[in-house]
């Protein structure tokens, strides 16, 4: 075979070579952005509850709950905080008393003789504060919602709404892979609800790595195979193309 005829082919290999090692190269890139984007999207995430039994189990029992029966007289906690040891409760820009501990027999079975009375309506608002961060809680809900359904804003700024609107009854909870420090009650329309039963899981909830991001893995491990098994062929062709001449 012609010299130069030779040295171009060798010259053609180390371009196609160099190419896809640069493809390659900007694919696993491509690849690793997209996986960690995924990653950081879903490893953070929030199950919601409305069965107490089933979060109970998934939370793995219960550290600390309150139910405000100890509470024998009305105490606010309009414009104020109020401590119940292993959170509080406080709200801001309320223009009416609602917000207290409500010592009422008028209140359903399950919810004994008080509650926590809550009214939020747009800047009017009430936050549950945790003395010490929380992955997991648990609530009964009576009336929250009346034209709109109530908000809970997590300080992981993940935003649940709780069930049903109208005169009802609702247990309601949620488990986070990460740490919540507070809850805060909100709603665009004017909500005046009771919270009772409140209850904190007993464990911290680990993120496991998610299903779909194991396959984005595995689809990045073969895109590795394929470029390796290109890389292969190429130099198997000039390889023998080398050795004939």
């Amino acid at each position: 075979m012609n010299k130069n005829i030779l040295t171009y082919l060798k010259k053609a290999k180390n371009n196609i070579l160099k190419k896809r090692k640069m493809k390659m190269k900007l694919l696993f890139l491509l690849g690793y952005g997209i996986f960690f984007v995924f990653i950081e999207s879903v490893s953070a995430s929030v199950i919601t509850y409305t069965d107490r039994t089933t979060w109970e189990t998934e939370a793995g029992g219960i550290a600390y709950s309150e139910n405000f029966e100890s509470y024998t007289m009305d105490t606010t906690f309009t414009n104020t905080t109020v401590d119940f040891g292993q959170f509080s409760l406080s709200s801001v820009n309320s223009l009416t008393t609602a917000n207290k501990i409500n010592v009422d027999p008028k209140f359903p079975d399950s919810f004994g003789n008080v509650a926590a009375d809550m009214y939020v309506e747009g800047v009017q608002q009430v936050t549950l504060a945790f003395n010490t961060g929380v992955y997991s809680f648990f609530g009964d809900f009576l009336n929250a919602g009346n034209t709109t359904q109530l908000t809970l804003e997590l300080s992981t700024k993940d935003l649940l709404t709780v069930p049903g609107t109208g005169n009802t009854t609702e247990p309601f909870g949620f488990i986070s892979t990460e740490l919540v420090t507070s809850i805060l009650f909100r709603n665009s329309a004017n909500d005046g609800f009771s919270l009772d039963n409140i209850a904190v899981g007993g464990s911290s909830q680990s993120a496991p790595v998610p299903e779909p991001a194991t396959m984005m893995l595995f689809g990045i491990g073969l895109l590795s195979l394929a470029g390796v098994s290109r890389r292969k062929k190429v130099e198997i062709i000039f390889g023998k193309i080398d050795s004939k001449y």
